[in-house]
């Protein structure tokens, strides 16, 4: 599998200036697509759902995310809502639970909620890695800027 792309500004390695110039035309194109709409709430996602985008979307705008990415915005927060409800009910219930068997005997299970609640954290780690949202993806994407240490404030006076 190829590895993700990172923005020039990003990279490490050495390129050539037909690499440098081709991924910043590409970067430049990001740009041209349609921003995305953070007042325009998914209709599907439940209060916590609805929330969380509320939290999350306006904070995305400081990344290169477009309306295209809308759907997979949309799906984290709909698992952010689905692993609050299972922790919720995990409190509640315990992480085991006790059935009757078929001859009456109690049997002792894990709790339904604890699977779906790893689920969704594998689904929300991986929707999180894929746009940004990890420190790790936001380094791939953002570069700090470089301050540059060897400032000499007399070059100006100098060059005049």
């Amino acid at each position: 599998m190829a590895r993700p792309k990172k923005l020039v500004d990003a990279q490490t390695g050495h390129l050539t200036k037909e690499q440098i110039a081709e991924k910043k035309d590409q970067e430049e194109a990001l740009e041209q697509l349609t921003p995305l709409d953070v007042d325009d709430v998914p209709k599907f996602l439940d209060a916590r759902g609805k929330k969380e985008w509320k939290r999350i979307a306006p904070l995305m705008q400081e990344l290169p995310i477009s309306e295209l990415d809308r759907q997979m915005l949309a799906m984290y927060c709909n698992y952010v809502s689905i692993y609050e409800q299972c922790a919720k009910a995990l409190k509640k219930e315990g992480l085991t639970i006790v059935e009757m068997g078929s001859k009456g005997q109690a049997i002792t299970k894990q709790n339904v909620h604890f699977q779906t609640m790893i689920q969704a954290s594998r689904e929300i780690k991986n929707i999180a890695s894929t746009m940004g949202l990890t420190l790790d993806s936001r380094l791939r994407i953002l570069v700090p800027e470089k301050e540059s240490a060897n400032v000499d404030p007399f070059a100006d006076l100098l060059n005049d």
